[in-house]
C-alpha cells in the first residue's frame, strides 16, 4: 500500500516535473527495491536515506516512511511530516 501511495503521488505530480521520491533507509529492503524498480519504469528517481537528511524541496513528490522500522524500532516522524507538508503547501502557492 505504501508503494502505491508513493507512486500515486509521483504519477500525478512528478512525471511532469521530473521530480523524485524519498524512501527512508529504515523501510523493509524489499519495499525499497520495489519502489526503485517501479519508479525507474516511470523515469522517476527514489532517494534512499535517513529521513533527517532528506532535502525536501519542490522536486520531492513523496516521502515513504516505515512504522515501525524494519528493525522494529519506533520513531517520531512529526518533524519530517511537518517539513514535508510545509514544503508541499509552499509549492502550491
Amino acid at each position: 500500500m505504501a508503494l502505491q501511495g508513493l507512486l500515486r503521488l509521483s504519477c500525478s505530480r512528478a512525471i511532469l516535473m521530473g521530480a523524485c521520491g524519498c524512501a527512508q533507509d529504515k523501510c523493509h529492503p524489499q519495499t525499497i527495491a520495489v519502489c526503485q524498480s517501479r519508479a525507474d519504469g516511470l523515469g522517476l528517481k527514489v532517494v534512499v536515506g535517513d529521513e533527517a537528511s532528506f532535502n525536501i524541496d519542490k522536486d520531492v513528490s513523496g516521502v515513504l516512511l516505515q512504522y515501525p522500522a524494519t528493525d522494529g524500532s519506533i520513531h517520531d516522524y512529526k518533524v519530517t511530516h511537518r517539513t514535508f507538508t510545509h514544503s508541499s503547501s509552499m509549492d502550491q502557492k
